[in-house]
């Protein structure tokens, strides 16, 4: 976000008679810059596992995700989308299914790409070994 800019629109006033009034300036934005993965929390289950995610993107818009999960050698990709109503950081709920097969520790892997094209850098996390 530009120093100044705000970060909602704003309206311009009733203007008092025999004045002039002017448009609302658009809202200003800097060089695009890549979404980020500031946190990610996955509880599994059986087949599926729950993502909590916290995205940020320095604009509103579209958010495409991406997710490899991984179990042993086995892979599955899952892809989704977000929808940010303005800039900033937001919590989002994800669920994706585990891959069949394969044993051992989950590895997510978790990317965005925003409306421009520009991606952020992958946020891993490993899930503990199942108990059962």
């Amino acid at each position: 976000a530009v120093p100044g800019a705000s970060a909602t629109p704003t309206t311009p006033s009733a203007a008092a008679p025999g004045s002039t009034r002017t448009a609302a300036s658009p809202q200003v934005h800097g060089p695009n810059t890549s979404p980020r993965v500031d946190a990610l929390a996955v509880h599994r289950g059986r087949t599926v596992a729950h993502a909590t995610v916290r995205a940020c993107d320095d604009r509103p818009g579209r958010l495409a995700v991406r997710a490899v999960v991984r179990r042993g050698s086995a892979t599955r990709v899952a892809r989704s989308h977000l929808v940010a109503e303005s800039d900033g950081c937001w919590p989002y709920l994800l669920s994706f299914r585990l891959p069949h097969g394969g044993s051992g520790r989950v590895t997510v892997t978790l990317r965005l790409r925003d409306a421009a094209g520009a991606w952020s850098r992958p946020f891993v996390y490993r899930l503990a070994r199942s108990r059962s």
